[in-house]
């Protein structure tokens, strides 16, 4: 869709029209007529990749310089959607440090039972050569601590999206369908 012949206004009341390079009205002192340029009277704008949200903490345990928020139970599409509007990603684990910092974490804020809680992390499954498991931004993962029997697929579909869970004393990956909710974190470097 193009927008034509749209006219814009100016911080003290005049306008640009849609063919006009200057403002007209009150503020006709663009250029050249001894007033200020035009964008003199527009603020600056920086679009600048901004900080952590203030909810983010640090995680010691991880190892890692990034701040996480932990979140309660949503689908792989719900978790992402979540991270991105705070301009954050879901976690993506690095380190088995990271992954046993990030697995008890996550789980303080698991509001069903304590038994066998799955959280979500970034990592899904290569749609068409179902070997290579890669970040949202489709770098291949190298760090895959796969828990017993991992990855596998379900019965009615595949298993493409990574979770994380407690497997005897370490956090492991579980490869679990898409649209099934975990608890998840959101990761800001």
């Amino acid at each position: 869709m193009f927008l034509v012949g749209c006219g814009f206004s100016t911080p003290d009341g005049g306008s640009l029209g849609p063919d006009d390079a200057t403002p007209t009205g009150d503020s006709a002192t663009a250029t050249g007529d001894g007033g200020p340029p035009l964008d003199a009277a527009m603020p600056d704008v920086m679009i600048d990749a901004p900080g952590c949200p203030a909810s983010f903490v640090t995680v010691p345990a991880a190892n890692s310089s990034s701040r996480y928020q932990a979140f309660p139970k949503m689908s792989q599409l719900a978790a992402i959607a979540t991270c991105a509007g705070m301009n954050t990603h879901l976690a993506r684990i690095d380190t088995q440090a990271e992954a046993d910092a990030l697995v008890t974490f996550i789980a303080s804020i698991n509001t069903g039972p304590p038994i066998a809680p799955l959280f979500r992390v970034v990592g899904t499954r290569d749609p068409l050569l179902r070997n290579y498991w890669h970040d949202l931004d489709l770098s291949i993962l190298t760090f895959l601590p796969w828990g017993s029997g991992e990855p596998s697929d379900a019965a009615f579909g595949f298993e493409d999206c990574i979770v994380l869970k407690k497997e005897q004393a370490s956090a492991v990956f579980d490869a679990q369908e898409c649209n099934s909710q975990h608890e998840f974190a959101c990761e800001c470097d």
